[in-house]
């Protein structure tokens, strides 16, 4: 185990904080349409209830699902480092497409920032992991979920300087360009970074290309000189893991995808990657992030209020990425995956009763909406990430992705008819149902990983095959 002496926990907290920007870039593009496409649509010609809406959602999630099929295997081939310096100019296109004021480019930036997501997805929780000390992770984990908060945050507080009445002739209106601009500033803030200051990709990626003195001087960077060694044992097998027959760790491994999808021993691996990206989908959080402003509005908030409501669920949202950090050093992560859901089961069933039998307006769904956050947040957002991050390949997260992603577009395209048919208590009792299956799912297959070495989890994830 390393210790403090052995590393400049500095450096490890700067690096993981300009990694972690690209999370930041995904939430406040995941929540930018979200926030001002009321205006989006003053500006396209759109109607207020116009199918352009989901159809832009949609192609989001369709971007982020062709991303997420190649992104593991670009950084294989050309490493992490180099995928997000692509990514960055990728987000320079589709930020510049995103204000030109035709549906056709407008539609076209949101394919390719969802092509961005799909991209960053997989493979930023696995290069935090591969250049973070074992006992560190567990404090620099939430930067991921924190990161992506803060995204959604920035933008729903920018929403707010948008006008919500006489759109057609407010010259304000068309502030929501200035909204889907400010990335690139972002983006060139983190390629700026990558280029100056972060000149080595992951220790791990160049011990999967055979460049053992690449992975030394990137381990120097942060290690000291006889701290180093410690660093490069994290990759190596253990003598107690000699019964496995994979020379290589999990995340040093250079799988195909035919490999992770058809060979015995990835089962465990690949079976939790799909299913708990399905789940942490299913959970309700897509409906809820692109569809907030719209839900507090059919509960009975103008759209100020609803804009407001928004904004405050999301700052919830990050306050709670906070306070998980704590959470993370001192209990299991299946115990949070566990603990969150059932509170999040609970707090549906509450919002499902108060809004099919009750009319307390907008009060009592926000509230239930915050606790949402804040469950979710502990369970499926911080804890879920650390979790993956530390017992699946970036393969098998990107083929997890694709299918979460998969239920991203068919709840994104779908979630508002099925509000408009069976309200937002049948809608959110369907949620519960599915939570409670996944609950018990997750019980018998998911195993503890906090305080495990790399060896240690790779013997669990191997042997239960």
């Amino acid at each position: 185990m390393e210790t403090e002496k052995d590393y400049n926990s500095r450096l490890v907290w700067a690096n993981s904080f300009h990694v972690s920007l690209s999370f930041f870039l995904v939430g406040y593009s995941l929540s930018s349409f979200n926030s001002s496409y009321a205006n989006i649509a003053s500006t396209l010609g759109w109607e207020e209830n116009s199918i352009y809406i989901p159809i832009a959602n949609s192609l989001f999630c369709i971007g982020s699902l062709l991303g997420s099929a190649i992104g593991p295997k670009l950084s294989h081939i050309y490493g992490y480092r180099k995928i997000i310096i692509f990514t960055c100019f990728l987000m320079f296109i589709s930020s510049t497409l995103s204000i030109i004021p035709f549906t056709l480019s407008f539609c076209l930036g949101r394919l390719l920032v969802g092509h961005y997501v799909g991209i960053i997805l997989p493979i930023i929780p696995i290069y935090l992991n591969d250049i973070t000390p074992d006992e560190m992770f567990g404090k620099v984990g939430p930067l991921l979920q924190i990161s992506f908060d803060f995204g959604m945050v920035m933008t729903c507080s920018l929403s707010l300087f948008l006008p919500s009445e006489n759109l057609e002739t407010s010259i304000f209106n068309y502030f929501w360009m200035f909204i889907f601009a400010l990335p690139i500033l972002f983006a060139s803030y983190q390629l700026w970074y990558f280029f100056i200051f972060c000149k080595y990709d992951s220790p791990n990626w160049y011990l999967r290309k055979g460049k053992k003195p690449e992975a030394i001087k990137a381990l120097m960077v942060i290690y000291s000189e006889k701290g180093y060694k410690k660093g490069l044992k994290r990759f190596e097998k253990s003598d107690e893991n000699k019964d496995i027959k994979s020379e290589l760790l999990i995340n040093q491994q250079n799988p195909t995808y035919v490999d992770v999808l058809c060979k015995k021993k990835y089962r465990k691996m690949i079976r939790m990657a799909i299913l708990m990206s399905i789940i942490q989908q299913f959970s309700g959080i897509c409906a809820i992030i692109l569809y907030s402003t719209s839900l507090y509005r059919q509960v009975g908030g103008s759209l100020m209020v609803s804009k407001v409501l928004t904004l405050l669920t999301f700052i919830v949202n990050m306050a709670s990425g906070i306070l998980v950090i704590p959470l993370l050093d001192r209990y299991g992560r299946k115990t949070l995956l566990l603990s969150g859901q059932t509170g999040i089961l609970i707090d549906f069933l509450i919002l499902s009763v108060v809004s099919g039998f009750f009319d307390t307006g907008v009060v009592v769904p926000a509230i239930c909406i915050f606790i949402f956050f804040i469950l979710f947040t502990i369970s499926l957002g911080t804890t879920y990430w650390a979790f993956l991050g530390e017992a699946v390949n970036d393969i098998s997260l990107g083929i997890g992705t694709m299918c979460g992603t998969v239920s991203m577009v068919f709840l994104s395209f779908n979630f508002p008819f099925a509000v408009r048919y069976f309200g937002i208590s049948g809608s959110f009792l369907g949620f519960t149902a599915i939570l409670a299956v996944a609950i018990v799912y997750q019980y018998f297959e998911l195993f503890e990983t906090k305080g495990k070495t790399k060896q240690e989890i790779q013997k669990i994830v191997f042997k239960d095959n």
